[in-house]
């Protein structure tokens, strides 16, 4: 698998664990009797399942917006002897 889809396959992973601890979160609270007097004026549930959505097009805005531009144009290269690491950036000249 290649770096980049490594990354978007860890990326994903990582929100679907955020996912998955938030609705068992919201599972345990359900189980409470403060749920029971709070929900009518917070809506939980509405509330995770905004969460969700939001948390979905945040990765989709940044793996489009940023993260895609940023691994066409800049190259980063590792020197194992020296442990140092160059960047070279592509520079872009509109006319």
């Amino acid at each position: 698998m290649a770096p980049a889809e490594k990354f978007k396959h860890l990326s994903f992973e990582l929100i679907d664990i955020g996912l998955f601890q938030g609705q068992k979160s919201l599972e345990y609270i359900k189980q409470t009797p403060a749920y029971t007097l709070t929900d009518k004026y917070i809506h939980y549930d509405e509330k995770c399942q905004q969460a969700m959505e939001k948390s979905v097009q945040l990765y989709k805005f940044l793996n489009d917006k940023v993260y895609s531009p940023l691994r066409k144009n800049i190259i980063v290269i590792y020197d194992q002897s020296t442990n140092y690491i160059s960047f070279m950036v592509k520079v872009l000249k509109e006319h």
